[in-house]
């Protein structure tokens, strides 16, 4: 949450919410900024406007601050990864992933395979940090 979507006199949030269409009028476009600005959610008739971070690590400085906000690091996307591998095995026909994936997909795929299916993430989390830190996926050799 950097400085353009956290300072509520730039009014960066209104300017979303306008052009997403979330609100009628100029007062509820007020009420779901001001709620971003101080909870990092909203809720009404025509849905959830939810801030959501994603970085390395979260930040117990932001979680206390925004009593909503949705944080995910690197182990939350690893974990949330080797689970859909795990659930959708139909996705690896035999073993290995589409080709048409693009090439994260497809050796993050491999690797899921060479690792035996394993119930346990840690090895997602790796590959994913070491994806985003040099671009990366390594293929178990």
């Amino acid at each position: 949450m950097n400085g353009p979507w956290s300072k509520p006199d730039e009014q960066n949030m209104q300017r979303v919410i306008r052009r997403l269409g979330f609100a009628d009028t100029e007062q509820q476009i007020d009420e779901i900024s001001e709620a971003m600005y101080t909870k990092a959610r909203w809720s009404g008739d025509k849905g959830i406007f939810q801030y959501v971070c994603v970085g390395k690590k979260k930040s117990g400085e932001l979680s206390n601050n925004y009593c909503n906000l949705m944080q995910l690091d690197w182990d939350d996307i690893g974990a949330f990864l080797w689970k859909r591998f795990a659930d959708f095995r139909e996705k690896l026909p035999g073993g290995h992933v589409h080709e048409q994936w693009p090439r994260f997909g497809r050796i993050y795929g491999d690797l899921f395979v060479q690792n035996g299916n394993s119930k346990n993430p840690e090895h997602s989390s790796k590959a994913v940090k070491l994806f985003l830190d040099t671009g990366e996926c390594r293929r178990r050799t």
